[in-house]
């Protein structure tokens, strides 16, 4: 028995050493594109209008959360957390919120945290946190970089785990790296929505600081701190009341949806008051998977091919379309008679050995939505597709092209302009629509397949090749990022002219080399070869 016991806790700490905060999938993610959700003011804790937390921030860290904030004054020469004045609220010495979380770091050596430093009231100087830090043995674990990073610059959260640097410090005003090169200024790397919303502003995605500045090569810092007015003293004070309801997965991922549309990105950080109430750590964890999958599944390929008909609303969000349509195809009692006629009448010419069984697929779907499909706005989903037979038609024409694409990997070694069109059933030429039968038990649909071209279906084709093979998807994501493809794409449809004249954003200097170097023909070789040598 001892024995087992001892296996069963081997592998466990074997699975722990190798996540990055709680999860494999971070630790190949940088810093600048993780999510975290923060504890605004982490040690104001209590139940008054001052205080914005209801538990201390060793709670909130086994909790989940990674980020704090905390603002700190001048009180008779010492750093005190205060709340805007001292005599209203102190909750003790900067140097408590350094050992409290350095007694968590210590405890938990696969954690990467955050500590934001408001400034702005007495505007110490830098140095005075410098010696806090190194006082308290903080200066331990801090994170350091050589100069300033831009968003693709950033380590990874597996590097900064190896280096040891796994405390990111921040600072509002104030900050000097010349004098403290880890405290950080805040506003170089972020742009900040709104402080202190209220009901009449608080759904936004707004830059409010630095002021005029630019969402490009900024982090986003979301607040989502709902607050009220007191009439008879006219101050904002949190919403204690309202907390549940403000750090739901909802609520959160409404604001968070706006920041997407608006910049392209979800927020890095979501700052919170009383971040025990409500979803927190599950909208935390939501908006990593999201951005997981977004990452793997540009938005952008449904504009690449429109969805069947054009029924299916194009530039929203894979995780509203994609997952919700792949939940209700995965719940449906046609699933096995589908897919049999997928393999049957699409997949002869791939060697069946190399198919992974279709369980995989459905357990790598479930995985995403066990993460995500509790959220409020998809409940009633699979209900949905199980009476609408429109909507089920739609559904199915959608994920007939994609399962064609995913299956089909390891068939182009020409291009697919001829011989490989019977095996896709559908024309790659752009401009050239074709239709074919979709035959199941009771239902009979006609696909009608909208413009469809080979750069298109390439970048979905790796795309969703990380389903089955992450590492070797990975390994292809870092060779050619989906903006590469655009780029050649834009040169076919301009007769061969390569338009790239720099790197796109995200491209490095040695991809960039690689696309000057490249022309569409050889770059659709070089994808082929991919698909060809895949395990």
């Amino acid at each position: 028995m001892q024995a087992h016991v001892l296996s069963l806790l081997a592998l466990v700490a074997a699975a722990s050493a190798q996540n990055c905060n709680g999860f494999a999938e971070l630790c190949s993610r940088r810093y600048s594109e993780v999510s975290f959700v923060a504890a605004h003011n982490a040690a104001f804790v209590g139940d008054t209008a001052f205080h914005n937390q209801f538990e201390y921030p060793e709670a909130d860290f086994d909790r989940g959360v990674r980020y704090f904030t905390t603002q700190v004054h001048n009180r008779d020469g010492q750093l005190k957390q205060c709340h805007s004045e001292c005599l209203l609220l102190d909750a003790g010495y900067f140097s408590e919120i350094l050992l409290s979380i350095k007694g968590k770091l210590d405890a938990n050596p696969r954690e990467v945290t955050t500590l934001l430093i408001t400034n702005h009231a007495d505007g110490l100087d830098s140095t005075e946190y410098g010696k806090q830090f190194e006082e308290t043995g903080m200066i331990d674990y801090v994170f350091q970089p050589d100069g300033h990073l831009g968003l693709a610059e950033w380590p990874t959260l597996g590097e900064m785990i190896d280096a040891g640097t796994r405390l990111v410090v921040f600072m509002d005003y104030g900050a000097d790296t010349n004098k403290v090169p880890y405290i950080l200024d805040q506003f170089r790397y972020y742009f900040e929505t709104p402080f202190s919303p209220t009901k009449d502003n608080f759904y936004q995605c707004d830059i409010d600081r630095p002021a005029d500045a630019s969402a490009d090569g900024r982090m986003i810092f979301a607040n989502h701190n709902l607050n009220i007015m007191l009439p008879l003293l006219n101050i904002l004070v949190p919403a204690m009341d309202d907390a549940q309801d403000t750090n739901s997965v909802a609520s959160i991922t409404r604001q968070t949806d706006i920041c997407d549309s608006n910049h392209g990105r979800l927020p890095n950080v979501v700052m919170l008051d009383f971040v025990s109430e409500g979803e927190a750590i599950r909208a935390q964890n939501t908006l990593n998977v999201a951005s997981d999958f977004n990452t793997r599944y540009p938005w952008t390929y449904y504009q690449a091919y429109g969805w069947a008909q054009g029924r299916l609303a194009t530039g929203t969000r894979i995780r509203d379309n994609v997952i919700r349509d792949i939940a209700g195809f995965c719940d449906s009692a046609e699933l096995d008679e589908a897919w049999d006629w997928y393999r049957i009448n699409y997949l002869i010419h791939v060697p069946f050995a190399k198919l992974p069984p279709w369980e995989d697929v459905v357990n790598h779907i479930d995985r995403i939505l066990a993460q995500t499909v509790n959220v409020p706005q998809y409940i009633g989903i699979r209900k949905h597709y199980r009476v609408d037979r429109k909507a089920w038609g739609q559904l199915d024409h959608a994920c007939a092209f994609i399962l064609r694409l995913i299956y089909l990997r390891a068939e182009y070694e020409d291009g697919p302009q001829a011989q490989n069109d019977r095996t896709l059933g559908l024309k790659w030429e752009t401009g050239i629509n074709t239709r074919g039968k979709f035959s199941v038990p009771d239902r009979d649909y006609d696909i009608r397949w909208e413009k469809v071209d080979r750069w298109a279906a390439a970048r979905v084709l790796f795309d969703m090749l990380s389903v089955f093979q992450d590492d070797y998807a990975r390994d292809f994501k870092q060779q050619y990022p989906h903006n590469y493809l655009k780029e050649y794409n834009r040169a076919e449809r301009n007769g061969g002219v390569n338009p790239v004249i720099a790197p796109p954003v995200n491209v490095t200097a040695s991809q960039y080399q690689q696309m000057l170097a490249d022309n569409a023909s050889t770059l659709w070789a070089r994808i082929v070869g991919y698909f060809r040598a895949m395990p």
